[in-house]
This record gives structure tokens, C-alpha cells and sequence, in this order.
């Protein structure tokens, strides 16, 4: 029974891994990509639901900060 949990650890550790390799890599791609005209999500004004917004230069609203 040890042998198949071993097994069953070692297969899911092996994807985690992958997996979270994969994550972290698209993760660093995105913001390497982001320059100045980085994409954001922001609601829709008339319909409610996430659009994305193209920001501009210095295009940084006080809400949109990071604190």
C-alpha cells in the first residue's frame, strides 16, 4: 500500500511541477510583453462585464495603482 501512495505522490508531484513550470513561464512572458501599452481588464461601463483596455503612456487611473 506504501508503494502505490509513493507511486500516486511521485506521479502528482511530477505534474505539479510541470505544470507550475508551465504557469511561472507564461507568467514571466506576460510581463516581459507588457510595455507601455499593456492590456487591462476592466468592466464594461454600459454591459458590466470584463473587457480588455489598451493603456496608453502614463495612462495610470488612481484606481488602477498599485498601492
Amino acid at each position: 500500500m506504501a508503494e502505490i501512495e509513493q507511486r500516486i505522490e511521485s506521479c502528482l508531484s511530477q505534474r505539479f511541477k510541470a505544470q507550475f513550470e508551465l504557469l511561472k513561464a507564461q507568467m514571466f512572458e506576460n510581463m516581459d510583453s507588457r510595455g507601455l501599452e499593456a492590456y487591462r481588464q476592466v468592466l464594461d461601463a454600459e454591459s458590466g462585464h470584463r473587457t480588455m483596455r489598451k493603456s496608453v503612456g502614463e495612462d495610470n487611473p488612481p484606481l488602477e495603482q498599485k498601492s
